[in-house]
């Protein structure tokens, strides 16, 4: 079998990113008419055995374009480009063999390195190949909001919807978040169980048991049960974690804390589980701001007391950074991560795995926040092979429901890092509601990252927002027509 990788992932990388996915299975959650999607998993996956219609593509390559910047390459967990002896690498290269075997296609992974310009040069070499009219790329799988709104506003990006063949209704293609990303009839980029980093980028908490038992603290196993793990909660637990271990009246890396996660993602997770949404789409469909309400103000206030009262809170320097305080000091209590990062714990101190904090105890559910990394895919416009495109993209979103998610939820998560029963509890509840906001995949800065501007420029909220809405309205508009004009 021929398969080529434009970058070469080594193998101690790939091991590292192996174990980090829960199956969200089957999902069928209501759709409703709001932005931002609530996924409802499923903890175990049911093989589908319903008879195939057979292809015969005559040997036709399929060259995918993913990214594969060189800490979190997506790449790694689409290509699978020989057997490792790793359950998840070969999961990834046992679908790809069994895809390209069944319809006789030559399937390829492209990665494109864009680690420096933050997806900037990508979105342009993708624009440019388009252009020029390359038909090398069949599909795209990229960062959701990198180079989505380019491809989209300049017409390069086909509907998912004129492709016969595909059945949505499927189990292995998310309803929800497909019906969410459509307008006009115009679905251009969807997720399916080949999307399978969708798992592997949400975010959610540990926190160290040592530390909890030593403070006499309730169990946040506990809270989370009783619905009382809330933003007022963690800012009142933290603050007995806080210690100036030095005694020299300054804390810093030698001190001790309650909570550690930096102010860009990590306070993203905070807004998405406190329910609130960057934008919701009206009657008409068209997304409408929805920062400007007393329900952001009040959380952005108890947000930045987590962040700022009581030296409770490390700052984690930058985004894509390991907390610096190792837990085996017993000197941090609590970190925010994405799953792809809780390999960088496994040889730590014991600790326990729990969502995000509701905004309050009236709140119905714990919500959980898909980092950008979590991918969908897209289809260029000089594609123009439906049978194959709808074949092949089905095949793979169907081999992945059958055998990488429920390998990495039952052989690979539960058996290396889930230390306990409660942990297996916790990681239901953090996937049953995972959240895609619309206005977050048509991302516009510097709104879309609202807490982290206001925040990090020390605004008043109020005046901030005034200050950027109308932009980030204006952008919104333009997404809106380009569905409006390409769609239908």
């Amino acid at each position: 079998m021929k398969r080529t990788v434009a970058l070469i992932i080594s193998a101690a990388l790939i091991v590292s990113l192996v174990a980090l996915l829960v199956s969200c299975g089957g999902e069928s959650a209501t759709v409703s008419d709001t932005v931002s999607d609530t996924v409802q998993a499923d903890t175990e996956t049911t093989p589908v055995t319903e008879p195939e219609k057979t292809y015969d593509f005559e040997g036709a390559d399929f060259t995918i374009f993913t990214f594969a910047d060189t800490t979190l390459s997506p790449l790694s967990f689409y290509g699978g480009n020989e057997m490792s002896g790793d359950i998840f690498n070969d999961s990834i290269y046992e679908r790809n063999s069994t895809v390209e075997s069944k319809y006789n296609i030559n399937l390829t992974y492209f990665g494109y390195d864009d680690t420096d310009s933050l997806g900037k040069n990508m979105a342009q070499t993708l624009s440019s190949s388009i252009l020029a009219g390359d038909d090398t790329y069949k599909l795209i799988v990229t960062h959701m909001h990198k180079s989505t709104v380019q491809l989209l506003n300049a017409g390069l990006l086909r509907n998912w919807l004129s492709l016969p063949e595909i059945d949505w209704s499927k189990e292995w293609y998310s309803a929800s978040i497909n019906d969410n990303l459509t307008i006009n009839g115009y679905l251009p980029c969807a997720v399916s169980d080949f999307n399978i980093t969708s798992q592997i980028f949400t975010f959610a908490m540990i926190f160290s048991k040592e530390m909890v038992e030593d403070l006499a603290l309730e169990s946040p196993y506990k809270l989370v049960r009783g619905g009382k793990w809330t933003l007022d909660g963690l800012a009142e637990y933290i603050k007995a974690a806080a210690a100036d271990v030095d005694g020299n009246g300054t804390f810093d890396e030698n001190d001790s804390y309650g909570y550690a996660g930096n102010t860009g993602v990590s306070m993203q997770g905070f807004f998405y589980g406190a329910g609130l949404k960057f934008v919701e789409l009206d009657n008409q469909g068209k997304p409408e701001i929805q920062l400007e309400s007393q329900h952001f103000y009040d959380f952005y206030e108890k947000l930045y007391r987590i962040y700022t009262e009581d030296n409770a809170t490390f700052l984690i320097p930058k985004v894509d950074m390991i907390c610096p305080i190792s837990f085996d000091s017993n000197r941090i209590m609590i970190i925010s991560l994405r799953f792809r990062f809780l390999d960088e714990y496994r040889n730590t101190a014991d600790f326990g795995i729990i969502p995000y904090p509701k905004y309050d105890e009236t709140q119905d559910d714990y919500l959980s926040y898909v980092d950008g990394r979590g991918c969908h895919t897209m289809i260029p416009v000089t594609n123009q092979q439906d049978e194959l495109t709808a074949a092949v993209f089905d095949g793979l979103s169907r081999e992945s429901h059958n055998t990488v998610v429920p390998v990495y939820y039952e052989k690979v998560l539960e058996s290396k890092y889930s230390r306990d029963e409660d942990s297996l509890e916790m990681l239901d509840i953090i996937f049953r509601n995972r959240i895609f906001d619309f206005g977050y995949v048509y991302r516009t800065d510097p709104l879309t990252f609202a807490c982290y501007n206001i925040y990090s420029s020390k605004s008043e909220p109020a005046s901030y927002l005034a200050s950027k809405i109308p932009a980030a309205q204006a952008h919104f508009d333009a997404v809106y027509d380009s569905y409006m004009q390409f769609g239908g």
